[in-house]
């Protein structure tokens, strides 16, 4: 048995337009939940509100920022500072980030999926969490190049 059911078909514009309303309210709600960001805004939306844990954490360019990972997620450390190291402890610890990840479908996105965490904010020691008062040593100097060892470079 067959039934005629009427199907309101979207125009590419109707698509455009309902993906990029979608996006501006995951940036609009990232803004609230994370605060303004001074760096590129990353292609990632927030897990749901009752699996978020906001933390501070230090950005790849060394700015203090704020971060949402994923609660619940337990990283297993390799090394006395708290962080995981090797292709062997990364490898394990990405598939926990996986398989805490909650799944995620929009129906107008050609794409399924969205990525909710950053796996590098789950990889400083201890955890990402840090104190607002971080201090950098050098674990060794390292000697500068030779003045007379060095090349100059031409530009023609």
């Amino acid at each position: 048995m067959y039934y005629d059911v009427p199907v309101n078909e979207l125009t590419y514009q109707d698509r455009l337009d309902a993906l990029r309303a979608t996006k501006l309210q995951q940036t609009q709600e990232k803004q609230r939940v994370i605060g303004s960001m001074d760096h590129d805004d990353w292609a990632l939306i927030l897990p749901p509100p009752s699996k978020r844990k906001i933390v501070q954490a230090i950005s790849g360019s060394g700015v203090l920022i704020n971060d949402c990972l994923i609660e619940g997620i337990n990283m297993i450390t390799n090394h006395p500072n708290g962080g995981f190291y090797g292709p062997k402890a990364c490898g394990e610890n990405f598939r926990r980030l996986l398989d805490a990840h909650p799944p995620y479908v929009d129906p107008n996105c050609s794409l399924a999926g969205a990525v909710m965490a950053n796996f590098t904010s789950y990889r400083g020691p201890a955890g990402i969490q840090i104190s607002t008062t971080l201090s950098c040593t050098p674990i060794r100097k390292i000697p500068a190049f030779p003045r007379h060892r060095r090349r100059s470079t031409v530009l023609i």
